[in-house]
């Protein structure tokens, strides 16, 4: 499980295209390295690690297959395509995912809810 996380926050990393915080993905991903084997190295205490990798995972954000669960109606999501790589696609009312031209764009593999807006620092 820790593998496969890890794994894919290493490969996520290298799409350079991608509108994600690479830093962000790489830090997590030593974090979860270094949890993991604190779990095997740690008698009883291996719920509590588990805890906070658990709380961990949630805060990365990953890419959804289509094929496990669609995004929110009326949200503009980073999707992955085979065919195109990746694009920022709306997905509408119809339940398709369109580009500004309100044009259906099949063949999307995978999708990640974008960030937030930036908070103003004060």
């Amino acid at each position: 499980m820790y593998e496969e996380l890890v794994k894919g926050l290493r490969e996520a990393t290298g799409w350079k295209n991608a509108s994600v915080h690479y830093s962000l993905m790489n830090e997590a991903a030593d974090a979860i390295e270094e949890l993991s084997r604190f779990k095997e190295e740690c008698d009883g205490c291996g719920d509590k690690v588990r805890s906070a990798i658990e709380k961990l995972q949630k805060m990365i954000p990953h890419w959804i297959p289509v094929t496990e669960r669609l995004p929110e109606k009326y949200t503009h999501n980073l999707v992955y395509s085979n065919e195109t790589g990746i694009d920022i696609l709306y997905f509408g009312s119809r339940g398709l995912f369109q580009d500004y031209h309100s044009d259906e764009i099949k063949g999307i593999t995978h999708w990640m809810p974008l960030p937030g807006m930036p908070k103003e620092e004060v």
